[in-house]
């Protein structure tokens, strides 16, 4: 956890400088979190709801 605080860190100071620091970080912000969370949370929702029916 510590590293990836440090790699998003990290990358949001080198758009900061730049001049697409909103287009930027609102692009990869909503972009890796609503991907990640739909797909994790359906998956084992879906494996325990399976188990319950059988």
């Amino acid at each position: 956890m510590l590293t990836d605080e440090a790699g998003l860190s990290t990358v949001r100071s080198a758009p900061s400088s730049s001049t697409p620091d909103p287009a930027s970080s609102a692009t990869p912000a909503p972009t890796d979190p609503t991907p990640m969370a739909p797909p994790c949370i359906p998956a084992p929702f879906n494996l325990v709801l399976d188990t319950s029916g059988l």
